[in-house]
C-alpha cells in the first residue's frame, strides 16, 4: 500500500514533469515560430536582393542600349561625313 509520503512524492514528481513538459512545449513552439520568422526574414531578404539585382540589371541594360544607340549614331554620322568628303572631292 502506498504511504501518504510516497503518494505526495509521486504527485510532486508528476506536477514537476507536467510543468517541465509544458515549458519544453512552449520553448519548442517559440523555436518553431522563431525558425519560421527567420525563414520569412531570409526569404524577404532574398527577394529584396533579387529585386535590387533586377533593377540594377535593367538600368545596366538600359545604359548599354543607350550607349549602343549613341555609338550607332556616331558611326552613321562618321560614314555620312566621310561620304560627303568623298563626294566633294570627286566633284572638285
Amino acid at each position: 500500500m502506498e504511504t501518504q509520503e510516497t503518494r505526495n512524492d509521486r504527485l510532486q514528481r508528476n506536477r514537476l514533469a507536467t510543468r517541465e513538459v509544458a515549458i519544453l512545449a512552449t520553448r519548442e513552439a517559440r523555436n518553431v515560430e522563431t525558425q519560421e520568422t527567420r525563414n520569412d526574414r531570409l526569404q524577404r531578404n532574398r527577394l529584396a536582393t533579387r529585386e535590387a539585382r533586377n533593377v540594377e540589371t535593367q538600368e545596366t541594360r538600359n545604359d548599354r542600349l543607350q550607349r549602343n544607340r549613341l555609338a550607332t549614331r556616331e558611326v552613321a554620322m562618321w560614314k555620312l561625313k566621310r561620304r560627303e568628303m568623298i563626294d566633294s572631292n570627286a566633284t572638285d
